[in-house]
């Protein structure tokens, strides 16, 4: 199981947020961002690629979710 990590559009509720998803591939992981924010979210990111924004841009968890 990886980490996978979804950003939300800057007019989203949770715009400066983000959702952590456990899942086997990146493929579990957005079908998973799908059934719970349809399409109201931004972008998608590996771990690597994201971990260093966190703090960069003071991004905050809005939940942790795990792939079906």
């Amino acid at each position: 199981m990886k980490n996978y990590y979804f950003t939300f559009c800057g007019i989203h509720e949770h715009k400066n947020g983000y959702v952590k998803i456990i899942a086997k591939d990146v493929y579990s992981a957005r079908e998973r961002m799908f059934e719970v924010y349809n399409e109201k979210w931004g972008f998608q990111y590996s771990e690597e690629e994201f971990l260093p924004q966190i703090k960069q841009y003071g991004l905050y968890k809005v939940e942790t979710l795990k792939a079906l």
